[in-house]
């Protein structure tokens, strides 16, 4: 604070992450000509009950939870956010039924580790106790991100299986195919156990889609280690992936790490591991042809306003035509095309 203030006279109004719920007093001060300046290091405690200003009707983000406790050593959440601070569920609900009343179809549960919901606040299995609670609101569609390995719960595959507004895709961060490389990376947790997961959610929920996280050229990475990545893709055959070259973060612990991967086979490993995963996503979307999806429309296409788009219950993007629908339906379409990571169709009358 006192280096922006030094080197930025003209700031007048400096807040914290910790203490957001105090904007509009501060700025009321900073518009009476005086410094404000309010910036808490403490990590407890949430306010709830703040305004939502949502900039879709369609579909909302409602936060469950905020911060870490898990410290990966190349992430720096964890210092930035604080530890995990769980909201309470009578808000969570609340926040949802008051969107789904205003029209909204589909929520999205947020937070840096979703399955650990609750053990702050002592509720055993929380976070598929406040799922099905959610579910139980009526709202059309419920998804929730960010899931971690670690903490996932066989009881929260059955609730995605009993629950037909609980969509069957998920984002699952993996994050390596390596053993050794998630040590490294203080994950928690083995391929062994990440590969039960999929096979549990998978023989549970056939239709169930997955997308994760990789990345490549952690610090120490061997062609062993990276090889393994490959292999664990081609077994899962994901949707879709997000995958990134490894860069530190400055305060982590793999900042401190020996990053002797070059950069050149970094990037050569990136665009190996890019063409196993665009292979399966184009294997995947092909198995949509001629099949019926339910879709949620989102409106026009951002290419072609005469089609219109919009994802289906399996979190595939799909760009279709259709009379009289509009943002908000939700319709169903027969697929027509498949592309890598889009399907087309047509919106059945």
């Amino acid at each position: 604070v006192e280096a922006i203030l030094k080197t930025y006279r003209q700031v007048d109004l400096v807040f914290g992450t910790h203490n957001l719920d105090a904007l509009p007093r501060l700025l009321a001060k900073a518009m009476r000509g005086e410094k404000a300046i309010e910036v808490k290091s403490e990590q407890g405690g949430i306010v709830e009950d703040l305004p939502v200003n949502r900039s879709s009707v369609i579909k909302g983000f409602v936060n469950i939870a905020y911060g870490c406790d898990k410290f990966c050593t190349y992430c720096i959440v964890p210092y930035t956010r604080g530890k995990e601070r769980s909201r309470l569920m009578p808000y969570i609900l609340d926040e949802i039924r008051q969107f789904e009343q205003r029209g909204g179809k589909e929520v999205m549960l947020l937070g840096q580790n979703v399955n650990s919901w609750g053990k702050d606040l002592g509720i055993e299995d929380g976070f598929t106790k406040l799922l099905i609670a959610a579910a139980q609101t009526g709202i059309r569609r419920i998804r929730f991100d960010s899931s971690h390995p670690r903490d996932y719960s066989e009881t929260t595959i059955d609730a995605m299986r009993d629950y037909e507004n609980i969509m069957p895709s998920l984002h699952l961060a993996v994050q390596s195919g390596s053993d050794t490389v998630l040590q490294r990376m203080n994950r928690g947790y083995t391929i062994e156990h990440y590969k039960e997961l999929f096979d549990t959610m998978k023989a549970k929920i056939p239709s169930m889609t997955f997308s994760t996280d990789l990345i490549v050229g952690f610090p120490q990475e061997s062609d062993e280690e990276f090889q393994k990545t490959l292999d664990l893709v081609d077994y899962c055959r994901f949707d879709q992936v997000y995958s990134f070259i490894y860069s530190p973060r400055e305060g982590t612990p793999a900042a401190s790490m020996e990053d002797d991967v070059p950069r050149h086979v970094k990037e050569e490993r990136l665009q190996e591991l890019n063409r196993h995963i665009n292979h399966w996503a184009y294997e995947n979307n092909q198995n949509y042809l001629n099949r019926t999806l339910e879709v949620l429309c989102e409106g026009p296409s951002k290419k072609r306003t005469d089609v219109l788009a919009g994802y289906s219950r399996e979190f595939k993007l799909v760009n279709f035509t259709g009379r009289n629908v509009k943002a908000g339906d939700i319709v169903q379409v027969k697929i027509t095309g498949a592309k890598s990571f889009s399907l087309d169709g047509v919106a059945i009358e």
